[in-house]
This record gives structure tokens, sequence and C-alpha cells, in this order.
């Protein structure tokens, strides 16, 4: 449960990374976005899956949630993901907006970048790279290509107020 700052360039982000790069270095490894969003756009998120092969030939989804009746990230909202062995669902206070089914992951490289899998045998197995433990990191970034520079509107300093974090794990597991 969190609440995220606003503003032009200002990027709050609930996301995970795997404990170790067992599949290779970003984003071989995957990485899941619990939420991220764009500062000077407060009345949406988005819910974000990176893999495939190292950078520059990785991959990601992402989808977006807009929240209805003027809410914005300003306030407190539930967000959530449910990681299952085949599937990873992200929701905003209690709704779901977006399922991913479909990643792939490839440790396969050309020199010391990442190359794009040719054949099946270039892929690792599959749910790689979501069957290992990832971590969380919450954070606040500012700039970047992905939103854009602060400008003289965006007040800081910028906080985000996370309430409480919960993870489950499932009750004797998922079968085989």
């Amino acid at each position: 449960r969190a609440k995220l700052p606003t503003g032009q360039g200002v990027w709050p982000a609930l996301w995970m990374l795997p404990q170790s790069d067992a599949y290779g270095t970003w984003a071989s490894s995957g990485e899941i976005d619990v939420v991220e969003a764009k500062g000077q756009e407060p009345t949406k998120v988005l819910g974000t899956l990176h893999y495939g092969s190292r950078w520059p030939n990785n991959a990601h989804t992402s989808k977006t949630h807009e929240f209805p009746d003027k809410g914005t990230i300003a306030d407190f909202h539930v967000y959530a993901v449910e990681w299952t062995p085949g599937a990873i669902s992200w929701s905003v206070d209690g709704k779901a907006y977006a399922t991913q089914s479909f990643w792939w992951s490839s440790s396969k490289l050309d020199g010391e970048k990442g190359a794009k899998p040719k054949q099946e045998t270039d892929l690792n197995a599959w749910p790689a790279p979501f069957d290992r433990p990832f971590y969380l990191v919450m954070n606040v970034a500012v700039g970047g290509n992905f939103l854009g520079k602060p400008d003289k509107t965006t007040k800081f300093p910028a906080e985000m107020v996370v309430d409480y974090v919960r993870v489950y794990d499932k009750v004797g597991g998922y079968g085989a």
C-alpha cells in the first residue's frame, strides 16, 4: 500500500530484481515492475515485465492502469502482483488489470551483448527467468529517457510513502 509522488520527471517505482543473475545480466534474468509511474501522468500506473536476452536484445511487456473517478498516484492504493509458475498478474486496489503469460529468456551471447535466439535450444527452460527468487526495490528516480527531466513546476523533495509490503506463498505449493 503506497502513495506515490507526482511531478514532471519524477519516476516512483516498486519493482523486483533477481537475487542472482542465473541467466545472465539484465534482462535475461528478469525484472518485474509491480508498479511504476510517470509523475507527470498521475492518473496512470504501469505494470511491466522485462525479459529476453541481455541488452540490447532484451524485451518487455507493459500494461497501463488508469484510475477511475479522478483517482491519482498521490492517494494511497494497494499495488499487487500475483506471481505463479506460468503467469504474472497485476492489480490495483484488488482489481486485476493485466496478466502476462508469455516471456522468454536466453543466455546466448554475441560478444558481450545478448544475442537474439535463433532456435529453441538458444532459450532457457520455461518459465525462466521467473523461476528464481527475486528481491524488492522501492525507489523514486528523477529524470531519464522514460519520462524526461524535471522542470520548474516539479516540487522537491519528492516522497514515496509505503504503508506496508506483504508477501505470501501458496500453502502446499503449486503442484507438479
